[in-house]
């Protein structure tokens, strides 16, 4: 009893109650200061009542009330009950899908955990290492890559350069990347330097062990896939960048429930999660604070933040938080949810924190909010939030359809996600949204209540624009946003009418000078004025208030960011801006609309003018004004952006176009962008943009059905080979007839491959007639991405349908050419033998007699050669150059889509045989073969480690490269950005 009457015990006990709650008054009214200029007197009053309490504490024996936490600082199974209150992982279907299945709630934890989605549909790209320092030098690799891969390959088949010897020069690059590259800096795109080390390793095949060490390595260190929780689980403090709607959130709330499971089990190293929005912090965070104020600023809003889910119990303090003997693990979320000039302020107190040891922090933002000075702040490793590739869309549908039918009804699942599938396969619009996992989820939903998925962009953003609306509301109709003063209705607005508000505030938002998505009371009121609404018994600024709040909690189209409000999706404003536009009486809005705004801010509006020209596409003032309009721009922009708009907008109205409603605008764009391209070689860029467009418009157009072939029927031997290395010696070859593609296979083409089940066919990836000796099905089953290895790459992937597709392997390859073949042959078949008088064919036998397959080597060459033994394509002068080609001058640094030379084309109008990608043949390469092969239709080696290569590519920047005769080789498996092909066809 230490001493202590049972009077003085009970005095004390009563005096320390009540110092207590002066203490809990003092500190809760500190916490209301935000901890900032807390007035010296109260300080003085909270210090002298903590000491106090700390003497009764001594007499009492006991330790200090505030200091309880230091034993079990703070009670996670209350931070658990608390989190599963919020039901933070819940969608009601009930709202979403408009009372479809009546009360029925879906966990979207249960769909990441139990039916096993989260490791493959959470994905991202992580450079391992973390200890990189200088930015600049990494960056300078980077442009230097590309000259150091022609270097490498360069060396690889026996050339010197700057007079090095093999060992000088083998060594000369090895030391540049072993040295200077683990010395560098944060995440950049590391992919590019990933080939160049492949090559590396396939290129210097003798090299001594510490040398493959120092490979392996890099391999390890460049940007891998990995599931994002396993990642964030194992890793220390992260910045977590990702687009909205890919699962930023979510992955958050998945990481803090898998933490509670760990702490179930009574794990001792598991950190206690806290998990916190981040978008009130501006009521406590300042720019002008000093990094101590700003540290304690941000432990306050952590624990007011958990405080009303607590009960208001003090199990989360600010000296719970410093005093916690556990690990803590604070995820932080929603960076780019406030104002940007605290964003460096929240970087430099986080930085601060996560030098505790038993702090880790993961913070997320979308891309837009974070610049090189805010990861440079921070001083986090960077990872990326990957969209979802199309084995993971499929995964996502059928598993969220099971969950969606009960489970109970797994059979009607699966119909219903087979259904959707197809849907999405049809809808161009709908493709482009699927990658992304929230609107992925909406159109799902949109297709169980409609039973089809709109065709348009604009149709699209409608109907997620109507389902927002249904989200919130309990009846299943769209609220009304009713004004109520001392429980009188002074008016109702419906929907038509708050929409239409909604729309003036978006395009005022959308049109600030200052780019700000920050929506006050004064614009609403800017809004109201300019709407022409009638307002009575209410003030302007409380109506405004009354409005804001209503479009945040009942419609969930604007959410608080902190000190102002702002869309809940971009994408929401830009759709609100568009169809605002719309609704312009007169063409010349529009038309000033165009030069005014559209023009000088192009990146700023291009999806508003993607949106608006969608939904104005049936006005006249199309065909009458932007034929013209659109040539005259195309024909004086320096910007490659407007351009790319250009394009993307026509991408929006091919239907119209094919359908030839905007036949002159179509022909007018065309003319000018193929105008611009072809004088536009020396700059990059604008080349670029003009070629990508016109892919977009499907210029040059390809039939996948029966996609641009020319016939050669070689009467005659030709002389094959020439005077360097392997090309040796020079022999005569006769060729049987036999077609060969006009451009390289582009993604368009491809892309029909992967939705036709090309992937998941074994039927394609195996030669059943044996006439090409082919079989892959070991390579498809050791491959886990089933698409091209650059697929959702934006300078090589799907997005450009009309570039050659790269980062296939020879296996995939031969695939492409089965499917085609069991797909199209019979048909194409039937049409070669009418056009080209195929007599002794028989047509019931065309399908067995018609093959598509890669070219051989002589084959190839004949195409580009011909009799006249040209030295290139185009024939034995010039030099390769930017008008004839994409290598290495042309800076491209990327593919250019197919048809955009020529000038470099062969007589016979074959395209791209020199540059833009390394094209697969049929056989096996042999460095002597020319020596013993055969004078008729020679299929190279029966054996083999590589496979045969011709054409050069964009990362090629010698003119032997590009000669007719010239050779090279990939092991097939290989995978590269540089290396695509094209098909030959032949009757057997």
């Amino acid at each position: 009893m230490n001493g202590l009457s049972k009077e003085e015990r009970e005095h004390l006990e009563t005096k320390l109650e009540i110092l207590m709650d002066n203490r809990q008054i003092l500190d809760l009214r500190r916490a209301g200061f935000g901890n900032l200029h807390f007035p010296p007197y109260m300080e003085t009053q909270l210090n002298e009542a903590e000491a106090e309490i700390r003497l009764i504490s001594i007499k009492l024996g006991i330790l200090p009330p505030f200091e309880v936490y230091q034993g079990n600082p703070i009670d996670w199974q209350q931070l658990h009950q608390a989190f599963n209150r919020q039901q933070l992982d819940k969608v009601s279907i009930k709202h979403i899908g408009a009372g479809l299945v009546g009360p029925q709630m879906l966990e979207l934890d249960k769909v990441f955990f139990e039916q096993d989605v989260g490791s493959r549909t959470f994905e991202i790209e992580v450079l391992r290492q973390k200890n990189f320092k200088n930015h600049e030098k990494v960056k300078d690799l980077l442009r230097y890559a590309d000259i150091w891969q022609a270097h490498i390959w360069r060396f690889a088949q026996g050339h010197r350069d700057f007079g090095r010897t093999q060992v000088d020069f083998d060594n000369h690059v090895l030391e540049s990347f072993l040295q200077v590259l683990p010395q560098e800096s944060l995440m950049i795109d590391f992919l590019q330097f990933q080939n160049v080390i492949n090559e590396v390793a396939q290129s210097l095949n003798k090299m001594p062990q510490e040398i493959l060490t120092g490979l392996q390595w890099l391999f390890e260190t460049t940007i891998k896939r990995e599931p994002v929780l396993t990642y964030l689980k194992t890793s220390g403090s992260t910045l977590l960048i990702g687009d909205a709607g890919v699962g930023k959130t979510t992955v958050l709330k998945m990481l803090t429930l898998e933490i509670f499971k760990q702490l179930r089990k009574g794990g001792k190293k598991t950190p206690i999660p806290i998990f916190v929005r981040l978008d009130k912090i501006a009521n406590y965070l300042k720019e002008e604070q000093p990094l101590d104020e700003a540290r304690e600023a941000l432990l306050t809003y952590i624990c007011s933040y958990w405080r009303p889910w607590l009960l208001n119990r003090d199990d989360l303090t600010i000296s719970a938080i410093k005093s916690c003997s556990r690990p803590i693990q604070l995820m932080l979320d929603g960076l780019d949810e406030i104002p940007s000039n605290l964003r460096l302020k929240l970087a430099m107190t986080v930085q601060e924190m996560v030098k505790n040891p038993l702090f880790k922090v993961i913070i997320t933002s979308r891309p837009v909010a974070v610049d090189e000075a805010l990861v440079h702040a921070f001083g986090l490793p960077e990872v990326r939030l990957l969209e979802l590739t199309a084995k993971q869309i499929k995964g996502f549908v059928h598993n969220f359809l099971k969950l969606y039918n009960n489970q109970n009804h797994e059979e009607v699942g699966q119909k219903d996600a087979l259904t959707f599938l197809s849907a999405l396969d049809d809808s161009k619009a709908a493709q482009e949204f699927a990658t992304n996992s929230l609107y992925l989820t909406v159109m799902i939903l949109m297709h169980k209540k409609h039973n089809v998925l709109p065709k348009k962009r604009i149709e699209l953003y409608a109907e997620f624009y109507k389902m927002l609306l249904l989200q919130r509301s309990t009846v299943g109709d769209k609220p009304p946003f009713d004004v109520i003063v001392r429980n009188e209705k002074l008016f109702t607005w419906g929907e038509d009418t708050y929409t239409l508000l909604l729309q003036r505030i978006a395009f005022l938002t959308h049109s600030d000078e200052q780019d700000s998505v920050s929506i006050s009371s004064k614009r609403v009121i800017e809004a109201i004025d300019q709407q022409g609404l009638q307002i009575t018994g209410i003030g302007k600024e409380d109506l405004a208030d009354r409005f804001l709040n209503f479009a945040d909690e009942s419609l969930g189209i604007l959410f608080y960011r902190g000190v102002c409000y702002g869309f809940s999706h971009r994408s929401l404003q830009e759709y609100l801006t568009a169809i605002h536009l719309s609704e312009f009486s007169e063409s010349q809005e529009i038309k000033d609309f165009w030069s005014e705004q559209v023009l000088k801010k192009p990146n700023h509006w291009l999806e508003v003018a993607r949106l608006l020209f969608c939904e104005i596409r049936k006005k006249t003032f199309l065909r009458e004004y932007l034929p013209n309009q659109w040539s005259q721009d195309i024909a004086r922009t320096d910007n490659p952006r407007i351009i790319d708009m250009i394009g993307a907008i026509l991408f929006d109205l091919e239907e119209f176009l094919k359908a030839g409603e905007l036949q002159p605008l179509h022909q007018s764009v065309v003319m000018a962008l193929t105008n611009r391209r072809d004088k536009s070689h020396h700059d990059p860029q604008l080349f670029l943009a003009c070629g990508d467009a016109l892919g977009l418009m499907d210029e040059p157009h390809i039939d996948v059905a029966n996609p641009p072939m020319v016939h050669f029927n070689p009467e005659k031997p030709f002389d094959m080979g020439g005077n360097k290395g392997d090309e040796q010696p020079i022999h005569p070859v006769k060729l049987s007839p036999y077609w060969l593609g006009k451009y390289p296979v582009t993604n368009k083409e491809f892309g029909e491959f992967i939705k036709a089940g090309g992937y998941e066919t074994k039927e394609y990836w195996f030669d059943e007639a044996g006439r090409f000796g082919f079989d892959g099905r070991e390579f498809l089953m050791r491959l886990k991405e089933k698409a091209p290895a650059y697929w959702l790459n934006e300078r090589f992937g799907k997005n450009r349908p009309l570039v050659p597709v790269v980062g296939v392997s020879w296996y995939e390859a031969m695939a492409y050419c089965r499917w085609w073949t069991l797909t199209y042959g019979e048909q194409w078949a039937e049409k070669q033998v009418k056009e080209h008088g195929a007599k002794k064919i028989k047509t019931p036998m065309l399908k067995a007699q018609c093959y598509c397959r890669l070219p051989t080597e002589a084959e190839w060459e004949f195409a580009a050669c011909g009799f006249e033994g040209r030295k290139y394509p185009w024939g034995n002068t010039p030099q390769p150059s930017l008008e004839r080609g994409n290598y290495f001058d042309s800076k491209l640094k990327q593919t250019a889509t197919v048809g955009s030379y020529p000038k470099g084309s062969t007589p016979e109008e074959v395209l791209d045989l020199a540059g833009n990608d390394w094209e697969w043949c049929w056989e096996w390469y042999g460095k002597d073969y020319y020596e013993r092969s055969p004078d008729e239709n020679p299929a190279g080696p029966d054996n083999g480690n590589n496979r045969v290569l011709r054409s050069g590519s964009w990362d090629y920047g010698y003119h032997d490269d590009f000669r007719c005769a010239n050779r090279n080789y990939f092991m097939p498996g290989s995978r590269y950005n540089n290396g695509g092909f094209r098909i030959a066809r032949t009757f057997f």
